[in-house]
């Protein structure tokens, strides 16, 4: 999803590259789930007003945003997340769902007295029915060998919603709440990677974390505006699959402040941003050949490789892998152009998936990367020995090339010293940023599972100086050089 004041203040300089991929790739993308953008790609263009983003372990990005937004549902909650697991995040939304179902029966009880004569007419219902869909994609081993591989995807009975950390149909049901749970998986590795919360249709979130067990460094930017149509969109097209599609309301709530946030022991700063410009962009590749010659040219892998493409001069990109051999191509095409280029990402972080899913690592795929980088430099440096004198041949004209830096995260040593728990391990932050203009967050990565395999979500903002300190800050006690070495 691509955001902003208006879809057109997003520069042509992006726009029509972006489109112009998408339309050559057009045939290719048909089968794709969903593929609802391809007679129309300016259907993902959008606005949107950014209300907060945050920065801090997945359970503080659930209890400081995500459950007490859940807390304010009155009519819909749409949680979709890709792991499920039992953990401290799964039973404080458990928790937050059993207090907001207790709420409303108290509500509902309150109903159901007798009123003063002059209330009498007042129809109005403090407790409407609320519609909770849960969707994930993982469970378990188990699960995922013999999950349906139809596009409906499966949905759990009532039973079994206790199995699942979740409250009881009694509970629910008391309290006028109607629950689906689903699920969507495709064999052998095609997960529905996106993250997102959608509130009353007013509201949305798109977090980097899981509804999981582990301690992460995360991020997630909530916001407000027709953005949430878009999203909403892409959830009836993917989770809604083969049903009639609930229709859009009108958004009604006022816009609020947009505010940073860094969770744990860092504070974030408040300011103020105007509607942003702003596209969903998504992978949609369940159906995709397991091996492709090339990345898939869908939304969200052409606005990345556009981005990196027209790049004038830096790129940021943070990221829990990096495996991706058309994302490295790019990045070197960038800083043969004297673009700088800089990298955060884990160091051995899920291993065996990066094997089984890339033939390859993070740190050898890094590797590779710095050792195609100095040859760019030592091939610059020796062509401005030798011709680069004679200023008729212009080869002292070529650019310098950019200046490339890799940081692997470390949690902070403070944090470890005095044996915090809720210190993150990893980060799993997925961003990247271009220019000091364009941010995109969401749940793709740059690993190739991301880009080949699994189905993506991330959106793409259009705003210019953009404050960053919810991440530079917690980030500057929490990386190690990788290149240069220090």
């Amino acid at each position: 999803m691509m955001s902003g004041s208006s879809p057109s203040a997003i520069p042509p300089s992006f726009l029509r590259p972006w489109k112009d991929s998408l339309a050559s790739h057009g045939d290719e993308q048909r089968g794709d789930f969903p593929n609802y953008h391809v007679r129309d790609a300016d259907c993902l263009l959008t606005s949107a007003s950014p209300r907060s983003i945050r920065a801090g372990s997945g359970l503080s990005i659930f209890t400081d945003a995500l459950l007490p937004a859940i807390s304010t549902a009155r009519s819909e909650i749409i949680l979709v997340t890709c792991f499920w697991a039992e953990s401290p995040t799964l039973s404080a939304l458990k928790r937050t769902l059993e207090a907001l179902a207790e709420q409303r029966r108290i509500a509902r009880s309150y109903r159901d007295v007798p009123r003063a004569s002059e209330d009498v007419g007042d129809e109005s219902d403090p407790s409407p029915l609320l519609r909770i869909r849960i969707c994930f994609s993982s469970r378990s081993l188990f699960q995922k060998l013999f999950h349906t591989p139809s596009r409906r995807g499966y949905t759990y009975p009532a039973r079994a919603w206790p199995s699942l950390g979740l409250p009881s149909e009694r509970i629910l049901k008391e309290a006028g709440i109607e629950l689906t749970v689903k699920s969507l998986f495709f064999l052998p590795f095609s997960v529905t990677h996106p993250k997102f919360l959608i509130i009353d249709r007013t509201r949305a979130f798109m977090p980097s974390c899981n509804v999981s067990w582990e301690t992460w460094f995360e991020t997630c930017v909530e916001f407000e505006g027709p953005a949430v149509y878009s999203l909403l969109e892409f959830y009836n097209h993917v989770w809604e699959y083969g049903s009639e599609p609930a229709a859009l309301d009108d958004i009604k709530r006022p816009l609020s402040p947009f505010t940073l946030a860094a969770g744990g022991r860092v504070n974030g700063e408040q300011l103020q941003l105007p509607k942003a410009p702003s596209s969903l962009q998504f992978r949609g590749n369940p159906s995709r050949s397991l091996f492709p010659l090339s990345a898939p040219d869908d939304p969200l892998n052409a606005a990345v490789l556009t981005l990196i493409e027209n790049a004038r001069s830096q790129i940021e990109i943070t990221t829990p892998n990096l495996t991706c051999a058309a994302v490295i191509s790019h990045l070197l095409s960038a800083l043969s152009r004297g673009v700088q280029v800089t990298i955060r990402t884990s160091k051995n972080m899920m291993l065996i998936e990066q094997l089984v899913t890339a033939g390859t690592t993070t740190s050898l795929s890094l590797r590779s990367f710095v050792k195609q980088y100095q040859r760019l430099v030592d091939a610059h440096a020796a062509a401005s020995d030798t011709e680069g004198r004679d200023l008729e041949t212009g080869v002292n004209q070529l650019p310098r090339p950019g200046a490339l830096r890799i940081f692997y995260y470390k949690p902070d040593a403070g944090a470890i010293s005095a044996l915090d728990e809720n210190e993150p391990v990893v980060s799993h932050i997925k961003l990247v940023r271009v220019d000091n203009e364009f941010v995109v967050l969401g749940s793709g990565n740059m690993d190739r599972a991301s880009w080949y395999t699994s189905q993506e979500l991330g959106i793409l903002f259009y705003a210019p100086h953009m404050d960053t300190e919810v991440w530079d800050t917690p980030f500057s006690t929490r990386l190690e050089p990788m290149f240069p070495a220090a």
